[in-house]
């Protein structure tokens, strides 16, 4: 027996995705849109994943949020790992471990994803990371290399903080607080050599 197109349709993990999240956008559907999106995940599209984790981090709901955030990153999906990585780097409903955070950021920076924003971001907390030594060791070079990537990638506040190392030949640490979005970056000389 035959399917036909809408039975297809409903098979079709890629199709439950943007159903979903076409869905979810309109208030009036919003429950249809969740369920279209648990029917691509379940089904093993890291893209849902990640959408389900967003919508439970939004709504305060950090454990769904990590868990669809974990499988997503089991698929090697750069977003989910530059979102889990945010979850160890806060500590938002699970256990601050800044090791994982960096290296899920690092892994999000370095992929080869195809929106650059989410590279970029993730090579900002990676910047951020390797400046104040969270997770990483501590590096002004690490450092600046992240924030290149950020930078190339379109990032304005990269290139910004990327132009004020320069203008102040920054090429060893000198105990500056200078500021990235909203983060604040502290190099505190601790190692003369």
């Amino acid at each position: 027996m035959q399917k036909n197109e809408k039975e297809i349709k409903q098979d079709n993990p890629a199709f439950q995705y943007k159903m979903g999240i076409d869905l979810y956008a309109c208030k009036q559907a919003y429950e249809e849109g969740l369920m279209w999106l648990e029917k691509s995940a379940k089904q093993g599209y890291p893209l849902a994943m990640d959408a389900i984790g967003m919508i439970y981090y939004k709504k305060g709901e950090l454990e769904k949020a990590f868990q669809y955030w974990s499988r997503a990153v089991e698929h090697g999906l750069p977003d989910a790992k530059n979102n889990l990585g945010w979850l160890y780097y806060s500590g938002e409903g699970v256990k601050q471990d800044l090791g994982k955070a960096y290296k899920l950021h690092a892994e999000a920076a370095s992929s080869n994803c195809k929106d650059d924003n989410v590279k970029a971001e993730a090579a900002k907390m990676a910047a951020v990371m390797s400046y104040n030594g969270e997770g990483t060791e501590k590096s002004l070079e690490q450092a600046i290399d992240w924030l290149k990537v950020a930078s190339d990638l379109g990032m304005l506040s990269a290139r910004i903080l990327l132009q004020r190392f320069e203008e102040e030949n920054l090429k060893t640490p000198v105990g500056r607080l200078v500021s990235i979005d909203n983060f604040k970056l502290q190099w505190e000389h601790q190692n003369p050599n």
